[in-house]
């Protein structure tokens, strides 16, 4: 196979250039770092699929690692299906090393079809009975954490339209590989946002007014609205609410990162259930 070792390379720039959303929705695609999630992915998602090229754009594994990958079990018959594809390509280690900012990145990376996962997201977030609705959430991190929560919880995840874009490879990364296990939408305008909280108990969270949020256990068909990192929610959104619940604090603490207080509302949400389950 090709060793490709140049930065100017026009699939190497096409890579670099998904670093930005305007290019990530114009080519269709996201690059995706990290062994364990890239591994997961293929195993997980390209059994089921008749073609791969309707999830991958290609397969990029570094120079001098591609038998590492071709000897584990779990692993090879896919890999090997997406060369015969000719999906797989082969960086060297200084290209591979400036295709991501993570610089604990391993040795295999991916470019993904948006398409497959938006649409796979969308079946997931149809089926939940629970979800936050994410009004202007502007760091990548934050985001990522939430999705990780999200997956362990079962919570559906609404984004407005001005929120980050969950295709970024921040929030891939610090999802902890966990970005295809959760079911997510992210609105189109205000009105496409509003109108997928019908027909649910919408609740905003606010600052020490409303109900504890550990009354949330058990509650079905619900939805928490959780505002921007700085400053909150707009009062527009508080009118679409028809509750709001807050989290107590101690030592004149007003808020907590948007993160930590999406973790409690999801797992108060959801404690019942996992308890049931036997699971908590």
């Amino acid at each position: 196979m090709e060793v490709i070792n140049s930065l100017g390379n026009n699939y190497v720039k096409k890579i670099c250039s998904l670093k930005k959303k305007k290019y990530r929705d114009s080519e269709g695609c996201f690059f995706a770092t990290g062994e364990k999630f890239v591994k997961d992915l293929i195993v997980a998602n390209l059994p089921g699929c008749s073609d791969a090229h309707h999830i991958v754009d290609a397969v990029i594994v570094e120079d001098g690692y591609l038998e590492k990958y071709l000897s584990q079990t779990r692993l090879a018959g896919q890999l090997k299906k997406l060369i015969a594809a000719g999906l797989v390509k082969c960086f060297s280690s200084q290209v591979m090393g400036k295709l991501s900012d993570d610089k604990s990145a391993q040795h295999i990376a991916a470019v993904l079809k948006k398409s497959f996962f938006v649409q796979a997201a969308a079946n997931k977030f149809d089926l939940s009975e629970n979800i936050l609705g994410l009004c202007e959430i502007q760091d990548p991190r934050n985001l990522g954490a939430i999705m990780r929560t999200a997956a362990a919880t079962g919570t559906g995840l609404l984004l407005s339209n001005d929120s980050c874009d969950v295709f970024s490879d921040k929030v891939i990364r610090t999802s902890a590989g966990l970005f295809d296990r959760v079911g997510f939408v992210q609105a189109t305008s205000r009105e496409d946002f509003l109108n997928r909280l019908k027909d649910r108990r919408v609740f905003a969270a606010a600052l020490n007014e409303g109900m504890i949020y550990t009354n949330l256990n058990g509650m079905k068909n619900t939805c928490i609205l959780m505002g921007n990192e700085g400053r909150g929610l707009y009062e527009d959104d508080f009118n679409i609410a028809t509750d709001k619940v807050f989290i107590p604090m101690e030592n004149d603490v007003d808020s907590l990162n948007v993160g930590v207080a999406a973790s409690l509302f999801m797992f108060e949400l959801n404690r019942k259930e996992l308890i049931n389950e036997g699971r908590a």
